[in-house]
């Protein structure tokens, strides 16, 4: 069993929600310094880059653990080819 994988469809995927999350991110410091709302139906700290246990937090775990499993994909790969 092969898997492609395309190195810049990755990295536009990865970039794309990067910059999601830096947008909302933006738009709730926006909402807290500019319009005084601090909550906004529970969004602000949800995509609150400065915090813990939210989505931003999920990203970051779910990428490390996504990397950790492909690079023992690899590992396992090597020792069936040696």
């Amino acid at each position: 069993m092969e898997i492609k994988i395309v190195p810049l469809r990755v990295l536009k995927v990865l970039l794309f929600i990067v910059l999601t999350l830096l947008a909302a991110n933006v738009a709730g410091i926006i909402a807290i310094y500019y319009f005084g709302h601090e909550y906004v139906f529970g969004l602000v700290p949800l995509f609150n880059l400065d915090m813990e246990s939210n989505i931003p937090t999920l990203y970051s775990s779910a990428q490390l653990l996504l990397s950790a499993l492909l690079l023992f994909f690899i590992s396992r790969l090597l020792k069936t080819r040696v």
